[in-house]
This record gives C-alpha cells, sequence and structure tokens, in this order.
C-alpha cells in the first residue's frame, strides 16, 4: 500500500514539478557545503545574495579557515545567526583543510565529521555535489510525508530520512 502511495506521489511530483532543483547557486563542494550551511532559518534566495561576496573573498578552504570571524560575520549578517554560521564557516573550513587535504569528503560520516554539518546539511551535499542517493529530511519534507501518511508522528528527522528511503526507489529521490 505504501509502495502505490509512494508511486503516485512521486509521479505526481514529477508532473507538476518536472524541473526541480537546488536552487542555491554554486560551482563547487566547498561552496555547495557552504551555500547550504548558510542556508539554516534562511531562503536560498538570501543565501545567493552573499555568497558571490563570500566566495569571491574566500574561494577554498585554505582561505576560510584563515579569515577574520569579524569579516565572514559582516558578509553574512544578512542571513541572520552571523556569529554562529561564521564560527562554523571558519571551523568547518579548518577541518576541511587540515584533515581532508582542502577536499570536501563524499561520505556521509565523514561530511558530518564537519563542524556545523547535519544530517540534511551533508545529505543536501551528497545529492547535489557527489550525485548519490540521498533522502534530506527539513520540518517542510517531516510535515508532508506525516499528513500524506507515509510516516508516523513523533519521529526524528534521522528516522523519517530511513522511511523514506525505504518507501522511495532510488530514481525517485534525486
Amino acid at each position: 500500500m505504501r509502495a502505490n502511495k509512494a508511486s503516485s506521489i512521486a509521479e505526481l511530483l514529477r508532473s507538476h514539478y518536472p524541473d526541480a532543483r537546488c536552487t542555491l547557486v554554486f560551482s563547487s563542494p566547498f561552496q555547495c557545503l557552504c551555500a547550504v550551511l548558510l542556508s539554516a532559518q534562511c531562503t536560498d534566495a538570501k543565501v545567493n545574495r552573499v555568497t558571490p561576496s563570500l566566495f569571491s573573498a574566500y574561494p577554498s578552504p585554505k582561505e576560510l579557515s584563515e579569515a577574520n570571524l569579524n569579516q565572514v560575520e559582516g558578509i553574512i549578517h544578512s542571513l541572520g545567526l552571523s556569529h554562529s554560521k561564521a564560527m562554523h564557516l571558519i571551523a568547518m573550513a579548518k577541518r576541511i583543510q587540515e584533515k581532508y587535504g582542502g577536499r570536501v569528503p563524499d561520505s556521509y560520516e565523514e561530511l558530518l565529521d564537519l563542524p556545523g554539518v547535519g544530517n540534511k546539511t551533508a545529505r543536501v551535499v551528497l545529492m547535489e555535489c557527489f550525485h548519490q542517493p540521498a533522502f534530506p529530511v527539513d520540518t517542510h519534507v517531516e510535515r508532508v510525508s506525516t499528513r500524506l501518511g507515509l510516516v508516523r508522528e513523533g519521529l526524528q528527522p534521522a528516522e523519517i530520512e530511513k522511511v523514506l528511503e525505504k518507501t522511495f526507489p532510488e530514481e525517485e529521490e534525486a
């Protein structure tokens, strides 16, 4: 029953949103990771307004790892939570530089090792940058999947991810 419902939902979404895609603008896994981290409690449109300045000033993990906290905060101030986000960006860049040789890791576990990166951010990066099947769950996915009866109420995002990954075939995830 759930498989039929999931298949119908996937078909309906494909027909209504044939060109659905991530609206964050980025040109590398590092930029994607930064943009997704900045998108917490913020719209993609707002993030896209500040990332050109951020990426111009700090084009790689090396530059961002050496950045001044106040300068990064100043660039991303309009997004809200700028102090916390700036601290996470710099710490994340340092970890990428020191532990991963400046390369954004392409495994879920390694992404979760980065400061400021949680389940949703890791899964978005895997899906968008490394073309791995993933099912990022945010509050909207949680609410809709519960209302549609695909998951029971009260599950944590990680539990919802597992249920939805089993419910939808891989080709329907991306």
